[in-house]
């Protein structure tokens, strides 16, 4: 005599589908895990990050960061670019939102970003405190000095570029130390009042990129046009770009480091300048 078995078809069923659901499940989850992965992994960056460089400068101790890419030999001279971050971020804030690091080893160039005072940079240049921003001039110059010194830089092809009010300090130094610079970039920069009020008496006439987000309501477009303008009208060859929907940020997204490149190795300075 057949003996039944004591489990329902319904039950089987039932079982069976538990266990696809449990595969199927462990399936996305893997799945899932695979592609953060993937995200998450980068390639080894091919430099040292030097990121708590000081020097002292009127007695003040200054921070900042320094990348030295692995493919510089330490004997054939090299560009330096001095990135300078926008207000109240860090020079660390600035290499993860800019990704300048990648772009420095890539293409072969020393890379600084020095830290300004509470983390900011004076975003103008007050008739009645000159000090206000001769305090930064100095660092600058100390830093200048210091890397010209310690590593084989290319004099011929120092780079500020900045964000921000990092933007309007790099303006600043165009205007009181063109004759060390090639070229320059201001990113979202406007321009500092007191320049607008006279005319510039730079020795060099360093070319000048700057930077505009369509969608930028800290700095709108206009306002970063009207700093290009000046410029332009003082001598210096402009080249504007305002990219469109881009608000108050870096324009990552916009392949913006390929094209800041471009611009400053287009630009080295003249031997005689």
């Amino acid at each position: 005599m057949l003996r039944r078995s004591g489990r329902s078809p319904q039950r089987d069923m039932k079982s069976i589908l538990a266990r696809h659901f449990g595969l199927t499940v462990a399936a996305i989850v893997a799945t899932v895990m695979i592609v953060v992965s993937l995200h998450m992994w980068r390639p080894r960056l091919s430099a040292t990050v030097l990121t708590d460089e000081t020097i002292e400068v009127d007695g003040v101790r200054r921070e900042y960061r320094l990348v030295i890419p692995d493919a510089l030999d330490g004997q054939t001279p090299a560009p330096v670019v001095f990135a300078f971050h926008g207000a109240h971020e860090t020079p660390e804030e600035m290499a993860r939102n800019s990704q300048l690091d990648w772009l420095a080893a890539a293409r072969g160039f020393y890379l600084v970003y020095p830290m300004g005072c509470r983390q900011s940079w004076p975003a103008s240049m007050p008739d009645d405190d000159p000090e206000h921003v001769e305090r930064d001039l100095r660092f600058f110059d100390a830093l200048y000095n210091r890397l010209t010194q310690q590593l084989p830089i290319d004099k011929r092809r120092v780079h500020p570029v900045g964000l921000s009010q990092g933007a309007v300090f790099v303006e600043l130094l165009v205007e009181e130390r063109s004759e060390l610079l090639a070229a320059a970039v201001s990113h979202s920069g406007w321009l500092p009042g007191p320049l607008s009020r006279r005319e510039l008496n730079t020795k060099h006439k360093c070319p000048i990129m700057f930077i505009a987000g369509s969608d930028d309501r800290q700095v709108p477009p206009a306002d970063v046009k009207k700093a290009a303008d000046f410029f332009r009208h003082e001598g210096h060859p402009v080249e504007l770009l305002v990219l469109d929907g881009l608000d108050h940020r870096w324009a990552g997204d916009f392949d913006i480091n390929i094209r800041i490149w471009r611009f400053l190795s287009r630009h080295p300075r003249d031997k005689d300048d």
